[in-house]
C-alpha cells in the first residue's frame, strides 16, 4: 500500500505535466497580433518639396525629385491638395523607388491620378501596403503631369510613414 506522500507526489507529478501539456499547446496556437500598415501608430509625415505651385494646361513637370523613406517594413501614405478646375481629372503623380537612397529606379514607375474636382480643391490619399514597399528604402516624386485643358493648382501635399 502507497503512503499518501507517495500520493501526494504522483497527483502534483501529474498536475506538472497536465501544466506543461497545457502551456505547449497554448504556445503553438498563440500568433502575435496582424499589425495594421498605419492604424495605431504615430506617423512621421514630411512635405512634398520642389513641387511647382501651379502647372499650365497640357505641361509636364519633371525633375522634382522629392525623396522620402519607406525603410523598416512599413506602409507609407501620400496625400495632396490639388484644383483641376475640371471634373475629369488629367494630373498624375510619377513616383520611383530606390532600393539604396542613391539611384532611382527607372522600373517600375508608379503612376497615381488622385481624383479630381470643379472649381473646388479636393484632398486626396493613397497607400502603399508595407509588402508593396518591401526591399525598397525610398519613393522619390519625380515628376507631376496636368493632361487637362486648364491649368492646375497645386495645394501641396504630404507623406506618411508609421514610427513602428
Amino acid at each position: 500500500m502507497k503512503s499518501i506522500y507517495d500520493k501526494i507526489k504522483e497527483d502534483l507529478l501529474m498536475a506538472g505535466l497536465v501544466m506543461v501539456a497545457v502551456m505547449a499547446i497554448a504556445l503553438a496556437t498563440w500568433a502575435p497580433p496582424a499589425q495594421a500598415d498605419s492604424q495605431g501608430y504615430p506617423s512621421t509625415i514630411w512635405p512634398i518639396t520642389n513641387a511647382p505651385a501651379t502647372l499650365a494646361a497640357a505641361a509636364s513637370s519633371n525633375g522634382i525629385n522629392c525623396w522620402f523613406p519607406v525603410r523598416g517594413g512599413r506602409g507609407a501614405s501620400l496625400t495632396v491638395l490639388a484644383n483641376t478646375n475640371t471634373a475629369v481629372n488629367g494630373i498624375a503623380y510619377v513616383l520611383r523607388p530606390s532600393a539604396d537612397g542613391t539611384n532611382i529606379c527607372t522600373y517600375p514607375s508608379w503612376v497615381w491620378k488622385p481624383l479630381g474636382s470643379s472649381n473646388s480643391p479636393s484632398v486626396s490619399t493613397t497607400n502603399w501596403s508595407r509588402g508593396t514597399l518591401d526591399g525598397w528604402q525610398w519613393i522619390v516624386l519625380v515628376a507631376i503631369t496636368n493632361n487637362d485643358s486648364t491649368s492646375f493648382t497645386n495645394g501641396g501635399g504630404f507623406w506618411t510613414v508609421p514610427n513602428m
